[in-house]
């Protein structure tokens, strides 16, 4: 037997799936890499604790948003690719300046 608030939690998490679809096609409009690292975790914690209470709606749509957070990531992280690739910066990172 689901429980009521598994089904409001799944239609709430629909209603954030569709608002991330505009970011997921803009080509340039992404959050921040981190934004979108920190948000995949957290969401993925989210859906291993419904999973243990058996909220199975509320894991799927869980999931459906945990991989549209991971598609953003992936597209920030090959914009900012891109763009220091066409500034020259090096892929390393900056030296460490010490006192």
């Amino acid at each position: 037997m689901m429980m009521w608030q598994d089904w409001v939690i799944m239609f709430v998490q629909w209603g954030f799936i569709l608002s991330l679809i505009p970011t997921v096609r803009d080509p340039l409009a992404k959050p921040p890499f981190a934004t979108c690292v920190g948000t995949v975790g957290g969401l993925a914690v989210m859906t291993f604790c419904f999973a243990t209470l058996g909220m199975w709606a509320s894991v799927m749509s869980l999931s459906v948003m945990t991989v549209l957070w991971g598609v953003i990531g992936y597209q920030r992280y090959a914009i900012d690719s891109a763009d220091r690739e066409r500034s020259g910066e090096r892929a390393e990172p900056a030296p460490v300046m010490r006192s």
